[in-house]
């Protein structure tokens, strides 16, 4: 081609009939020649990835060059998930990426974790990078509708170049720029609603049902024969002892000198329930939620921009649960000479939150694990009213006439006392509000024809002010007359890049070179402050209370790395590439002696379609060869949720002991402590047949060497000591598969989906633990076994005679019993290995054991798309197989009544052991049976979704262009749509390898929405 006053002359070859027309970033254009001299080619946008084009770190590359590996979303597929966070979407959308997300509060983050969980004591998160820079931000910050494309690093030839912080992979986000050519407006509106997407597990949620099967408990209890007559000490203490008074008795109707339940265990036939109030419904809303999004983009060969603007409604189905986001981006790119390119890329998102009590917890300490409103109105018994009731069910008002929410305080309730999550919600404040800011700024350089100098500055702004304030009329708040806590944060972050590039061609032999240098700074503030004694029930601000205000919390930090790296990459003839790179990071977390680490990553591909040989096999149209080994860094500790800036010094805390200073070591600095580095390998093949049938296959095998472990010196008071200890090994099989169906003018169907196998061994333990293996809470870790082992009792069914519940009981050959079946041996004791077994029905002598994995052995997605004329339909599924979770919603459900006013699982109440003879897992209704928890509960976490669908309608260009419209499609979509696994209510996605717990259910969304363009 030849640029000719802004036109381009093309030479072709006299035989040509067809143009192709490709730029990276736009659809490509075909255009018959014959007769034709002269042809206007106009280039819509369209996804990063179509044309084959992949983003890489610092760069892009066509996908037959790659020799790393790599999972790739377009941003178009993103935007068929209605979804307030980028996260969450991902969900079975790429190989090797394994999506958790723990609570449906709208905008609420997920866990992301890829080619399975690589660090013990450190972060196992992915690396986000945002248009080349780390993005500190939460991923809810960005408007889904900016994004191009999303492309997911995996192995060391891919993310190596990231080094220090590649080592749990890397996420690509590349956001939208301008085009040049006319400029395009494009609108799109969503609105639509939240429901629940998770229904509650099965229990008894008959007031009736539920007194006959108390009654039952109380009978068979141990209590109950002291008195001679069981069924009488039942039915007497039914409404006495057991609930305390009449005021949590729903029933009436009942004449004097009758029991509510008689002595036959059945509910009196005079009994009128007076009350039965739904806590779910109650608590239940229409969840509106709309989302705007507006952008203008374009420009000319010189000058090109993209600006939108977002803004986002999200309202979860219960009450005082929602997410709303404003958003702002500027894209501008200039071209001042044909040497010299500037631009900037400024970004404004902010965020405001209303939150539940989901944790349990409250910020600042005493909350119940009740007051979460989910778990309340799930375990708590069916005749607890949400306000306050007289003997007759009528409801108690206050002086204005309002209703009185019932705390259970005055009377006591027996069970949740001072808790009313409906009226928490209602009357706490939970607000979260944020701002960021993000501005890149850049300059290129060419010079000497092959050569690009890049220099980027990137500053990211982070501010959030947040309240907690626990109201003084009830909850967890009302004891002190109300708290209050208010938190502040600064987050501030400055990037800079330096990056030399060359590219050059002698002849078959082609170059791709890269220098460059990183230097990051992180300064971080904290400020929380709190108050109680507050003198208006919805003020949370401190200056309404009287209580003496206090500085919970307060503190700076500062971390900063320093990066140089390199990086290589060869081919022969486009058919053999080799590609090598190296990066030199420091990290000011650790001692200067050992802050620097040395990471690098060597890969190979092999275009075998392009060998003389492979020309006989015209149906293959792509057949690559790949493979890479690398090694990558994590600095990233953690002790719980706590990551230490600085680990090469003691830290103590202060405290007040009488009128001076207490001061406690809190961790010791570990000078020698370094770099946690994974191994990489992958190997396998890219392939295209028949130009129908594409996808890859790879192997991956990823070993983690001196672990960032954390560990009490037991010397002292509670301190922590950090060292490099332990080694593991994650490694797999990923498949990708993508079949076009049927391709016609005016039919296109494609079909694709993708599997991950994962398995994890540890290979080394601590110096300080026992070689045959630890426990740690319902964890065992041992060498050979994986991270995810649980350990517990072991269920052994329920005694026929009796209904007691039974677990497994070890002993040794001379007798002796052993109490940790994996580290049976013990020669001071004279205890040798396990060679028998029990069944007990005493939680004393019951073994651990190393039960049922948490690990999913497979996990994956499924995806189909249609075009009918104007007509597009999608569905996007995500599924998981294998792995057991700790059901701990289910395990609080099936109990023996021990407690009052916890209802139990139908499972429990249809199956239970009711009298002596009966086979059953289900033990019978005791309150003095003696418990202990075990695997029962264990679930497996097999779980198939359906994440989404979507049906639209393109307007035909022939209505629109009376009207100016460049083009208009109009659609509807479920997202959400319905999911399927062991046990309704259970949904084993919220945790990657841990248990799961009734925390804030996921929800389904249905919207409309129109798209505009002009």
């Amino acid at each position: 081609t030849t640029n000719i006053n802004g036109s381009y002359a093309i030479n072709v070859p006299a035989n040509a009939t067809t143009l192709v027309f490709s730029f990276m970033g736009m659809t490509t254009q075909e255009r018959e020649i014959a007769g034709m001299t002269t042809i206007d080619v106009v280039m819509g946008s369209g996804a990063t990835e179509l044309e084959g084009v992949i983003v890489t770190a610092y760069g892009t590359t066509r996908r037959e060059a790659f020799t790393g590996s790599a999972a790739q979303v377009s941003g178009a597929a993103l935007q068929e998930r209605t979804q307030s966070n980028i996260g969450k979407a991902l969900a079975g959308a790429a190989t090797g990426v394994q999506v958790a997300s723990s609570s449906g509060q709208p905008g609420a983050e997920a866990t992301i974790r890829i080619r399975g969980v690589g660090s013990f004591s450190s972060s196992q998160d992915p690396l986000i990078i945002v248009d080349g820079v780390p993005y500190t931000s939460p991923l809810s910050t960005i408007n889904m509708n900016d994004v191009d494309a999303l492309t997911v690093l995996k192995d060391a030839a891919a993310n190596a170049m990231y080094g220090a912080r590649g080592a749990n992979g890397v996420v690509l986000i590349t956001t939208k720029r301008g085009r040049p050519g006319q400029a395009q407006v494009q609108f799109e509106a969503k609105v639509g609603f939240n429901q629940r997407a998770i229904p509650q597990y099965d229990v008894v949620n008959s007031p009736g049902q539920y007194m006959e099967l108390f009654w039952e408990s109380l009978h068979n209890s141990d209590e109950a024969g002291r008195s001679g007559n069981r069924a009488l000490y039942a039915s007497q203490q039914l409404l006495g002892n057991a609930f305390g008074t009449r005021s949590y008795n729903p029933f009436g109707g009942v004449p004097d000198g009758q029991f509510l339940v008689g002595l036959d265990g059945k509910l009196n036939s005079n009994a009128k329930l007076l009350y039965q109030d739904d806590w779910f419904n109650e608590a239940s809303q229409i969840g509106v939620r709309q989302e705007y999004t507006a952008s203008v983009s374009g420009g000319t060969e010189k000058t090109t921009a993209f600006l939108s603007l977002g803004y986002l409604d999200d309202n979860s189905y219960t009450v005082n649960s929602n997410f709303k986001r404003y958003n702002a981006r500027l894209k501008v790119d200039q071209e001042m000479t044909e040497w010299l390119k500037t631009g900037m890329n400024l970004a404004y998102s902010k965020r405001l939150s209303n939150l539940l009590i989901v944790d349990g917890t409250s910020q600042g300490g005493g909350g119940s694990l009740y007051s979460n409103l989910f778990q309340f109105a799930q375990v708590s018994a069916p005749i607890f009213p949400i306000w306050k009731r007289d003997v007759d069910g009528n409801f108690i008002l206050d002086d204005d006439g309002n209703r009185v929410y019932d705390w259970g305080v005055d009377p006591a309730r027996p069970s949740f006392e001072n808790t009313n999550p409906i009226a928490s919600n209602k009357l706490d404040i939970r607000s979260r509000n944020s701002d960021q800011l993000m501005g890149s700024f850049y300059v290129d350089v060419k010079f000497l024809n092959d050569f690009t100098f890049t220099a980027n500055l990137t500053i990211q702004n982070n501010n959030a002010y947040n309240i907690n304030f626990q109201n003084p009329v009830g909850g967890d708040g009302a004891s002190d007359g109300g708290r209050g806590y208010h938190t502040m944060i600064k987050d501030f972050d400055i990037n800079t890049q330096q990056l030399l590039k060359w590219e050059k061609s002698f002849g078959v032999h082609n170059f791709d070179g890269l220098l460059g240098h990183e230097f990051s700074k992180n300064n971080y503030r904290y400020l929380q402050a709190s108050r109680i004694t507050f003198f208006l029930p919805d003020n949370p601000y401190l200056n309404t209370g009287i209580g003496t205000p206090s500085i919970e919390d307060n503190f700076e930090t500062n971390l900063a790395y320093d990066s140089y790296f390199a990086r290589l990459q060869y081919n022969y003839a486009y058919k053999y590439y080799l590609s090598a790179s190296f990066r030199r990071d420091a990290s000011s977390r650790f001692h200067p002696d050992n802050r620097w680490g040395n990471f690098w990553a060597v890969g190979g591909a092999w275009r075998m379609e392009q060998e003389n040989f492979m020309k006989q096999f015209n149906f293959v149209d792509l057949l690559k060869f790949k493979t890479s080994y690398g090694l990558q860094g994590n600095d990233q500790i953690l002790y719980g949720s706590w990551s230490p800036t600085v680990v090469y010094e003691d830290l103590y805390s202060i405290t007040k002991v009488g009128p001076t200073f207490g001061i406690s070591k809190y961790m010791h600095g570990v000078k020698d402590l370094t770099w946690e580095t994974s191994h990489n390998f992958n190997i396998g093949f890219d392939f295209a047949l028949f130009r129908k049938l594409s996808g890859s296959i790879e192997y991956y095998n990823k070993k983690t060497v001196d672990m960032l472990y954390v560990k009490q010196v037991p010397t002292e008071s509670p301190s922590w000591i950090f060292e490099n200890s332990m080694s593991m090994r994650n490694y797999g099989i990923e498949i990708e598969l993508s079949y076009d169906i049927m391709h016609t003018k005016d039919l296109k169907w494609t079909v694709s989906g993708n599997i991950t196998t994962q398995q994890n061994k540890l290979l080394t333990l601590p110096d300080d633990r026992d070689p045959r293996g630890y426990a740690s809470g319902q964890r065992f870790y041992s060498i050979g076994g994986s991270i995810f082992d649980n350990y517990s009792f072991q269920f052994a069914g329920v005694d026929p005679g009796t209904g007691k519940q039974l677990w497994w009981a070890d002993y040794d050959a001379n007798g002796n019993h052993i109490k940790h079946a994996p580290l049976a041996v013990d020669e001071s004791r004279g205890i040798g290995p396990v060679a028998y077994s029990v069944r007990t029905d005493n939680p004393d002598l019951a073994t651990y054991r190393i039960i049922k994995s948490g690990l999913v052995k497979a996990y994956g997605g499924l995806r189909t798309n249609v075009q009918y004329k104007n007509f597009d339909f999608a569905i996007t599924t995500a599924y998981q197989i294998g792995g057991y979770g700790n059901d701990g919603g289910y395990s609080s459900l099936v109990n023996n009544m021990s407690s009052n006013g916890f209802t139990i699982h139908t499972d429990q109440a249809n199956n239970r052991w009711q009298k002596p003879g009966d086979v059953t897992n289900f033990a019978g209704l005791n309150r003095n049976m003696q418990t202990q928890a075990d695997d029962f509960a264990y679930t497996t976490k097999s779980a198939f979704a359906l994440q989404s669908i979507g049906l639209g309608y393109t307007v035909p260009k022939s209505i629109l262009n009376r009207y100016k419209i460049e083009g208009m499609r109009i659609y509807a979509t479920v997202d959400n749509t319905a999911f399927w696994s062991a046990r309704r209510g259970f949904d084993p996605r919220i945790s990657v390898g841990g248990g799961t717990s009734m925390q804030f259910p996921e929800q389904r969304t249905y919207s409309l929405g129109i798209n505009i363009n002009f």
